[in-house]
């Protein structure tokens, strides 16, 4: 199929990106506007709107940290800075570092770069990398020399602009197929599902491996009702389609639930 095809390259070709070269012009992102607003799924998310239209989730706040820090207050603190820092044209990188003694994630205007911007912290359990990748997934890692932290590991640094050139160039059931894809993949199974409802939530679609796939990452998670809805799901729709093979892949995995 089309995007399982499209996928296994995203998971497996964006691993070798090179350096995105910033020169002297300014940043596509600065034609980029920033915001906060709930999600199909009434989820606080940080959207960015492309020149081309393009509405792209970049995070969703679902972490309630207590106190004034709600999702809804992170959402529109960070979407304000994510903003700031496209204006300034500093949005070319995002890396970590640490501020005030904690963790935070960052911009950086070239790779190796210095900290320009401080996006939002993290508590004291969130690994900085880890992070990231949940965000931009780690195809979008940037290649170069080695970098070292302040605490001596090794700093990694993903490649903002080339993560919004591909989302904006991809059609959006594509988009969040693949991202869900490569989410699954390294084992993000909550991103990679909230990734899989955004496409079945955009255009209602009837692809089976979309279902299929979002139920065994709710079964990695031990959602068995949830796997046992979307599988039977990519089931009837696989019989629709005469693909045997999936449907009876399918079948299995329901039998294995009972």
């Amino acid at each position: 199929m089309k995007l399982r095809l499209l996928a296994s390259l995203f998971v497996t070709s964006t691993l070798t990106l090179g350096t995105f070269t910033i020169g002297s012009q300014p940043s596509s992102a600065q034609t980029i506007t920033y915001s906060c607003a709930p999600s199909w799924d009434g989820v606080p998310t940080t959207y960015a709107l492309t020149a081309t239209g393009r509405r792209i989730a970049v995070i969703r706040w679902s972490k309630n940290w207590g106190g004034k820090y709600t999702p809804q207050f992170r959402c529109e603190q960070v979407s304000a800075r994510f903003q700031s820092a496209s204006e300034q044209g500093l949005l070319n990188y995002l890396t970590y570092g640490i501020k005030n003694g904690q963790k935070v994630i960052c911009v950086a205007g070239e790779y190796g770069g210095p900290c320009r911007q401080m996006l939002f912290t993290l508590s004291g359990d969130d690994p900085p990398d880890r992070v990231l990748q949940n965000i931009l997934s780690v195809g979008f890692r940037a290649q170069g020399p080695l970098i070292q932290s302040e605490d001596g590991s090794i700093q990694y640094y993903y490649d903002y602009e080339k993560f919004l050139e591909f989302l904006d160039s991809t059609e959006k059931t594509e988009v969040y197929f693949q991202l869900g894809y490569a989410h699954q993949s390294q084992g993000n199974y909550t991103e990679a599902i909230a990734d899989y409802s955004e496409a079945i939530h955009l255009v209602n679609t009837q692809l089976a491996e979309v279902y299929y796939n979002r139920g065994l990452a709710r079964l990695e998670l031990e959602d068995k009702q949830g796997a046992r809805e979307d599988l039977q799901k990519a089931a009837d729709l696989y019989q629709q389609q005469n693909n045997t093979q999936m449907y009876q892949t399918a079948l299995e995995k329901l039998r294995e639930l009972q």
